[in-house]
């Protein structure tokens, strides 16, 4: 039998699937010998994307058949969040208690637990499949014997720990971008590095760049788009000035201040 992803989730998803352990899948499903290597590791990819869930006891099934929901998590600044379900269905309440240590935009399974007024749905985190953000920004501050960084995206719950060796120099104030080294668990903050100091809270400058990577903003041109700006000739060619306004020989004074990001306000004066 020649076996795909497709096929094991259609088996595990009939009405008389019960979790089984990956031999019993494997003699279930007729798999030959020499296809067993590449069947477990079907399996394993499968887990690793949320697809199936690993049991007590070795067994697997998908997360419908046991309650469970994968999806995103989307924290809000007052500690509790939301698991927006892969297959679209409508958000799952997590309460602060219910966390175990899961950050905003973590790919998440969770455990519907119950039902609050109106129907909606209540229930904890119980595995982390996927960290969403492994960099951070926020502002930098000095503790005793460690720093923290406050992170500038109020929706990241938790602050993050800098041993000393890592604070690469920052002071109080500045808005640093940090790497986690380890990830927070049920009673355990997360802790991180110093990668990039982007300057004073107060810069203007500084706040475009934190906004920039908050939302992870694309703000560099693909290498195609740049390489052909690269070929346009910086002279203009004779035979095209004759289908434009020539105003080279006037007078031009830019408007623009000095940390404008463009120059194309001008002003030109004549008697």
């Amino acid at each position: 039998m020649k076996f795909n992803k497709e096929k094991i989730l259609g088996f595990m998803k009939d009405k008389a699937y019960r979790p089984l352990s990956i031999k019993e899948l494997m003699r279930r499903l007729g798999i030959p010998r020499e296809e067993r290597t590449g069947f477990k590791r079907s399996i394993k990819d499968m887990v690793v994307s949320g697809t199936l869930i690993r049991i007590r006891g070795g067994r697997y099934g998908p997360p419908s058949k046991m309650n469970l929901v994968t999806g995103e998590l989307h924290c809000h600044p007052n500690g509790f969040g939301f698991v927006a379900p892969d297959n679209g269905e409508d958000d799952i309440f997590i309460n602060p208690r219910n966390m175990k240590g899961a950050m905003h935009r973590d790919r998440v399974v969770a455990r519907v637990e119950r039902f609050k007024g109106d129907r909606k749905r209540e229930g904890r985190i119980i595995r982390i499949l996927e960290r969403g953000q492994k960099r951070i920004v926020g502002r930098f501050e000095r503790g005793r014997g460690f720093a923290v960084v406050a992170p500038s995206d109020e929706r990241i719950l938790q602050d993050i720990i800098i041993p000393p060796r890592n604070t690469r120099s920052a002071e109080d104030g500045h808005i640093v971008e940090v790497e986690i080294t380890r990830w927070p668990a049920e009673h355990l903050a997360p802790s991180g590095r110093v990668i990039g100091i982007l300057g004073n809270y107060d810069d203007p400058d500084v706040e475009i760049e934190v906004i920039v990577k908050k939302y992870g903003l694309p703000h560099r041109f693909p290498a195609d788009v740049t390489a052909e700006a690269e070929e346009i000739p910086q002279m203009v060619l004779k035979r095209e000035i004759k289908d434009r306004t020539d105003l080279r020989e006037r007078k031009m004074v830019t408007i623009d201040g000095e940390t404008a990001k463009d120059f194309d306000d001008a002003v030109s004066i004549e008697k």
